[in-house]
């Protein structure tokens, strides 16, 4: 089976991940537009004010729940700036400003995954 990712950019709210592409979809409770992509769940989940038992046994805690929605929301940027690479790097008349531009996409990418941290390689 193959098919296509909803398109980005997708952002975070918490640990829900969504987009807001203005097309009619599921009705989340940030936007009656926005299409919901992911929920990373933790173990005991404040934003529910719960402990989640309908995951067996599961050891995440929030902080890491938190990161995972975090990498989810950055995805459609992470390939975005993967396909930017490999055009530069593929390009053998490819400049400095092009390099600069790629360069500055895949630190944003990283930023938005690692929430600012490790920016740089």
């Amino acid at each position: 089976m193959t098919g296509k990712h909803t398109p980005g950019p997708w952002e975070r709210d918490g640990r829900s991940v969504y987009t807001s592409d203005k097309r009619p979809h599921w009705v989340t409770g940030r936007d009656p537009r926005a299409v919901y992509i992911a929920q990373a769940r933790a173990r005991h989940d404040s934003e529910i004010g719960e402990r989640v038992d309908d995951i067996e046994d599961n050891p995440v805690e929030e902080s890491e729940a938190t990161a995972n929605a975090r990498l989810i929301s950055a995805a459609p940027d992470m390939l975005e700036a993967l396909r930017s690479a490999v055009a530069l790097l593929t390009d053998p008349d490819a400049g400095e400003d092009e390099a600069n531009e790629t360069l500055a996409e895949l630190e944003a990418a990283i930023r938005k995954a690692t929430g600012g941290e490790g920016g740089g390689l």
